[in-house]
């Protein structure tokens, strides 16, 4: 059996698409298998690693785009996929040497933008870019368009979510008014959670089914070369 270099690549670029869905019950399984105290914090400590967890990412993707852009003349609509896993990466690891002492910083200090992208670059970045990336990759045949509509499709929850995430600086830039408040029967009633719905469905449905369509990418890629394989002839008695 012969491994596929490009359905490996595409497979490396999944665990972005589901560690934040897969990552509670993976935790939970190592503390019912009873792992040692050390190898079960390890284990958790690199699955929660999102800066090493881009970086497998990264280099499935550039592996994958360096093996497919001398046959298909789309390929170059992958690099924002590839430039998201290194944003993802990177960002988390340099938000660190900026130091925040403003206790409400602007939305355009360089700690707040890399510490927004970190966190979550996964919403704003990976489904339009993955969007692109399935538009790419049209000549593997028409159902690949239909997981670029998919992708464009948890696009707009990533829209909504993300003017959530970023309201509370818009709002203290002056760009944005406050919040009112929502009054029920007389009662004052908080909001503060509103986005917390759009955040779960795009980590627990949204992702996760990007992935499975990258995995069934990296399937078809992987089986279509095998089945069209002649099978070797038999040799001829003299």
């Amino acid at each position: 059996m012969t491994i596929n270099k490009k359905s490996l690549a595409l497979v490396a670029m999944t665990p972005l698409f589901f560690f934040a869905a897969l990552g509670p019950f993976i935790d939970q399984m190592l503390w019912d298998l009873g792992d040692p105290f050390s190898m079960r914090i390890l284990l958790s400590s690199v699955m929660w690693n999102i800066s090493l967890i881009g970086l497998i990412a990264l280099c499935g993707g550039f592996v994958f785009l360096n093996s497919t852009r001398k046959e298909n003349s789309l390929w170059y609509l992958g690099i924002p996929l590839v430039v998201a896993y290194a944003i993802i990466a990177v960002s988390p690891v340099v938000a660190g040497f900026f130091v925040i002492s403003d206790p409400s910083p602007p939305l355009y200090h360089p700690g707040v933008i890399l510490s927004l992208l970190g966190a979550y670059g996964t919403v704003f970045l990976l489904p339009p870019c993955a969007a692109l990336f399935f538009w790419s990759q049209r000549q593997q045949g028409r159902w690949v368009a239909v997981m670029a509509g998919i992708a464009l499709l948890i696009t707009l929850n990533s829209l909504v979510l993300t003017f959530y995430i970023f309201s509370p600086y818009l709002v203290s830039a002056g760009l944005l008014p406050p919040p009112q408040p929502h009054y029920i029967d007389g009662q004052m009633v908080k909001t503060d959670g509103e986005g917390i719905l759009f955040l779960f469905v795009h980590l627990l449905i949204g992702l996760p089914v990007i992935g499975i369509c990258i995995l069934a990418l990296a399937g078809h890629i992987w089986y279509t070369p095998r089945k069209a394989a002649p099978a070797p002839s038999p040799e001829v008695q003299l």
